[in-house]
């Protein structure tokens, strides 16, 4: 069983069936992502994704009106030695694909969130009262239905961005051509026991 993020190529009948999955609407994740790599910038679709909120909050409940990004002030860093870590805004599907929910639809995109990243879930990367770092519902912003076809977070730069490092050498080794599939594993069989339909939602990550 491969961890969450595993990801591979999709080739032949893998690619025929990945063609048809359109994206993850009514909160199913798509079984592919297709990379996006040569006529379209992937800083347009971050952009729709995490466009920074400018304006007034309410000052009893943090609620953001517009639902645009907001770093979150208990957003979990990772600060060592001279390195300054920094809140980032983490989006799912990337950028670098026309899953983005980022990418509209006139520009070849297959899972367009129409208010960008209003529309996704929105969590936070934080350090709860167990002292262990969980993703947490960010409660600044409306309550999630678990239909959303995307998902943004405030976390660490460095998790972000570190995690996302090794899948340029596998895009490289695996010469991934603009419009070509491949396949990546949400780990979902990590998370059996998540039941979306209960008032409070609880999930341990656990391997299979």
């Amino acid at each position: 069983m491969d961890a969450p993020g595993a990801v591979r190529r999709a080739d032949g009948d893998d690619a025929s069936e990945a063609a048809e999955v359109l994206g993850g609407k009514g909160g199913t994740p798509p079984k592919s992502l297709r990379a996006a790599k040569d006529a379209y910038e992937p800083q347009r679709s971050r952009d729709a994704m995490c466009t920074r909120y400018q304006g007034a909050k309410s000052a009893s409940t943090g609620w953001v009106p517009r639902k645009t990004f907001l770093p979150h002030p208990k957003t979990a860093l990772h600060h060592v030695g001279p390195h300054f870590d920094e809140v980032n805004c983490d989006e799912f599907p990337f950028a670098s694909t026309y899953h983005s929910a980022g990418m509209k639809a006139v520009n070849g995109g297959l899972n367009e969130a129409p208010n960008g990243g209003a529309d996704c879930i929105q969590t936070v990367s934080a350090v709860a009262g167990d002292g262990k770092t969980h993703f947490l519902d960010d409660t600044r912003y409306d309550a999630p239905s678990f239909t959303e076809n995307c998902g943004r977070s405030s976390m660490s730069g460095d998790v972000g961005q570190g995690s996302m490092r090794p899948f340029g050498e596998f895009a490289k080794a695996m010469r991934l051509p603009d419009t070509q599939d491949y396949f990546l594993d949400p780990g979902n069989a990590w998370f059996k026991g998540c039941a979306t339909s209960k008032a409070v939602l609880v999930c341990t990550m656990a391997k299979p």
